[in-house]
């Protein structure tokens, strides 16, 4: 894990961003990813409290957020909608953990949709969950003060039925803490610079190949234990199955605002 320094605003790094929203009366902070021209991807708990009735309210999303807050290049923008699968609204399966936010269509430095100005991420679904994995988000929980977006480069462990039935969670390796909920996974991330050539040709080590991506396919949903460094993302899929993530997506890209 390191800290990720500087060029925020260049793309792909521009895409990541902080959520602040209320929730039963509370503020807090989660973190999200730019998939569409304005339609953010989280996690579910941010939108929702999972009990079948309690709904987030107030998002606020700044993408590009510095060690000194807000970017004053970029500012924020305002989510007028959001959605979440089913299992996670009503019944709180963690195995779910995905939703989707759409923002309004000009934020509050720049009158545009922050798709035009941040750029998007292309989405994976049906991967295996066997792949290296780029994480991202801002944790907010010591030893981390929520004001610098941390990378954590780490492989996809394995795979739990958090709750039995339906589809599963994969687990990787991090410490990531609070507040980086709803932070994107990723294959194939790619730098700001000019890209590196592919040097293995091995479609495990690098499955979409190193002059493609970044694609997200997961996002930083629960801990399987608080004394374990394991964080944990929803499978994403795409079948004929309903409540998947890309039915989720798909949602919110719908919306007029896109």
């Amino acid at each position: 894990r390191w800290s990720m320094q500087g060029r925020y605003a260049q793309w792909p790094r521009s895409i990541h961003g902080k959520l602040f929203f209320s929730q039963g009366g509370l503020n807090y902070v989660c973190s999200g990813t730019v998939i569409g021209g304005s339609t953010i991807a989280t996690a579910g708990h941010c939108v929702a409290a999972g009990d079948g009735s309690t709904w987030s309210s107030n998002f606020l999303f700044c993408p590009s957020y510095t060690q000194s807050g807000v970017n004053p290049a970029v500012g924020c923008w305002s989510g007028v909608g959001a959605t979440t699968s089913g299992p996670w609204f009503s019944v709180r399966d963690f195995d779910y953990d995905y939703a989707c936010i759409v923002t309004a269509v000009t934020g509050t430095v720049r009158s545009a949709k922050v798709g035009s100005v941040t750029g998007t991420a292309g989405r994976a679904a049906n991967a295996a969950s066997v792949y290296p994995t780029i994480q991202f988000g801002y944790p907010s929980a010591a030893p981390f003060n929520g004001a610098v977006i941390q990378q954590v480069a780490t492989t996809e462990w394995y795979e739990r039925d958090t709750t039995a039935g339906g589809q599963v969670s994969k687990y990787v390796g991090s410490d990531l803490t609070p507040g980086s909920s709803g932070g994107g996974w990723f294959l194939s991330w790619r730098h700001p610079n000019a890209e590196f050539a592919d040097t293995d040709a091995n479609p495990t080590t690098d499955p979409f190949g190193a002059q493609n991506g970044p694609f997200l396919n997961g996002v930083t949903s629960h801990r399987r234990s608080a004394y374990n460094q394991e964080m944990a993302s929803p499978q994403f899929l795409n079948t004929a199955a309903s409540g998947e993530s890309e039915d989720i997506f798909q949602g919110c890209l719908a919306h007029a605002n896109n």
